[in-house]
């Protein structure tokens, strides 16, 4: 059964990226966007109707890795905030099509730490890591909508990995996560790898 409809538009952004060592080989990169977009719909694929919308992009993040009082240090962590207004417009029938403002605002946070510990006739590797993420996404429908009924979906890990390594090769790791999908699924696992090469 085909699609009785279509969408199709064209849209720009453009704005300052800026670039600062923090410390080490670890970054801190940015940028701000502005743009719009020019499109058109066709709801029975008889009559098309034009609009045009206004967008901005804001996103910050810190990447890389670098040495800190004998470790390695990755640190993550990204903010990305996305923002475009439908503007309102009459269609064919002159019906008025109330405007709509998209929103959509995602977070990733984290960090891995690792350090080599040497010790006579053999070496231990230790490696801990642990991760924060969580990303929302809403829309809102009119101006008479609030952010609170807009129905915000979120999803949140967390999650902490111990890894110890031989000289020899032998390997161990533990780790624990606790999941939560759309603010209702929850789950929680752990898990013990041994790893020893024949």
């Amino acid at each position: 059964m085909g699609q009785n409809y279509s969408i199709d538009g064209a849209g720009w952004l453009v704005g300052p990226y800026f670039v600062r060592r923090v410390f080490s080989e670890v970054f801190f990169d940015g940028q701000v966007l502005y743009g719009g977009s020019r499109n058109s719909v066709s709801p029975y694929l008889t009559y098309t109707n034009y609009f045009s919308t206004t967008r901005y992009l804001a996103s910050a993040g810190v990447f890389g890795a670098g040495r800190w009082a004998g470790w390695l240090v990755a640190p993550r962590l990204e903010y990305k905030f996305y923002y475009e207004k439908v503007y309102s417009y009459q269609d064919t029938y002159m019906l008025t099509i109330s405007p709509q403002d998209v929103v959509n605002k995602s977070m990733i946070a984290g960090m891995e730490i690792s350090r080599m510990f040497e010790m006579p006739f053999w070496a231990v590797e230790g490696n801990y890591s642990i991760s924060f993420k969580e990303e929302a996404n809403w829309f809102k429908i009119n101006d008479r909508m609030s952010a609170e009924n807009a129905m915000p979906k979120s999803d949140r890990a967390v999650a902490v990995k111990i890894n110890l390594k031989t000289q020899s090769q032998q390997s161990f790791s533990f780790t624990i996560s606790r999941d939560e999908l759309l603010n209702k699924v929850n789950s929680l696992g752990v898990s013990l790898q041994v790893r020893l090469p024949f």
